[in-house]
C-alpha cells in the first residue's frame, strides 16, 4: 500500500513533521544554486511547494503539482520538457506515492541534462519506520510502502548517476507528540544525533547524472590479416595455413 500525496501533506502539518520541513528546506538552500540560466524543476507535496516558493522566486524555477495553483499542473510520468532541457530536478516524496517509481526515474533522466542534478527526499524503511510500518496499527505508516536507501541508490547507479551526498535525517520516533516537555526533549534529541549522519526517517539523495560521451574508436585493420572463423593472420611470418 503506498502512501497518497494527502497522507504525507498531513504528515507534515504535525510538530515532528514541521521540524522536519525546516531541516530539509534548509538543506536545500545550502545546497541549491541558483543561476540565471539555470532551469529547475520542483515537485512534491503542498507545504513542501509552499515553503519553497517563497525562498526560490527565480523565473527559472518550475513548481509542479497536480493542482493549477502552481507553475504547472502535470503528471510526474509525463513532464511537460524537452530532453536534456532541465539542469536540477527536486523531488519531495515523488516515488513514495509514486505507483510506478521506476518510470519517475526515467522521465526525470529524460528531461535532466548532461551533468544535471537530481535531489531526491523519501521516507527510509532503515530506520524507526520499521517498528512503525508493521507495528503501530494507527501509524500513519503502518503497512505502507517504504522503499529502502540502498535500492533507490541501486536505480541511480543503474540509470549512471553519481551519488554527491546521501544525508539522513529524524532519528526519532516520526510520530506526533502532543505533550510539550516531551516534544521538545525529543527536538532536542534530535539536534545532539543531526551530528552523525546515520540511519534517519528521511533521506535526501543529492546525485548527478554523469556524461557519458560516446567515443568513435577507429578500427585498424591490415589487408589479409583477419581470417573468418580462425585467429588473425601472421603479420611478421606469412607462411600459415
Amino acid at each position: 500500500m503506498i502512501f497518497s500525496n494527502n497522507e504525507i501533506n498531513n504528515w507534515y502539518k504535525s510538530k515532528i513533521g514541521k521540524f522536519t520541513l525546516n531541516k530539509i528546506i534548509n538543506y536545500l538552500s545550502n545546497s541549491i544554486r541558483v543561476d540565471y540560466n539555470q532551469k529547475i524543476i520542483i515537485h512534491g507535496c503542498d507545504n513542501f511547494l509552499k515553503s519553497l516558493k517563497n525562498i526560490f522566486t527565480s523565473k527559472n524555477i518550475f513548481f509542479i503539482h497536480n493542482n493549477n495553483r502552481y507553475d504547472l499542473s502535470s503528471s510526474i510520468y509525463k513532464l511537460p520538457f524537452e530532453d536534456n532541457s532541465i539542469d536540477t530536478v527536486i523531488l519531495f516524496h515523488s516515488i513514495d506515492f509514486s505507483k510506478n517509481p521506476h518510470n519517475v526515474f526515467r522521465e526525470v533522466d529524460r528531461i535532466l541534462k548532461d551533468d544535471g542534478e537530481i535531489i531526491l527526499i523519501s521516507f527510509n524503511i532503515y530506520s524507526l519506520l520499521l517498528v512503525f510500518k508493521f507495528l503501530a496499527i494507527k501509524s500513519f505508516f503502518w503497512k505502507k510502502r517504504i522503499i529502502g536507501y540502498t535500492r533507490i541508490k541501486d536505480w541511480l547507479n543503474l540509470l549512471s548517476y553519481k551519488m554527491i551526498k546521501l544525508s539522513f535525517l529524524i532519528k526519532i520516533p516520526p510520530f506526533d507528540i502532543k505533550n510539550k516537555k516531551v516534544i521538545n526533549f525529543v527536538l532536542r534529541l534530535e539536534n545532539v544525533l543531526s551530528r552523525f549522519n546515520f540511519l534517519g526517517c528521511i533521506n535526501i539523495f543529492h546525485a548527478k547524472k554523469e556524461n557519458l560521451r560516446y567515443i568513435d574508436m577507429k578500427i585498424w585493420k591490415k589487408s589479409g590479416n583477419i581470417i573468418k572463423g580462425r585467429f588473425a593472420k601472421p603479420i611478421a611470418n606469412k607462411s600459415y595455413e
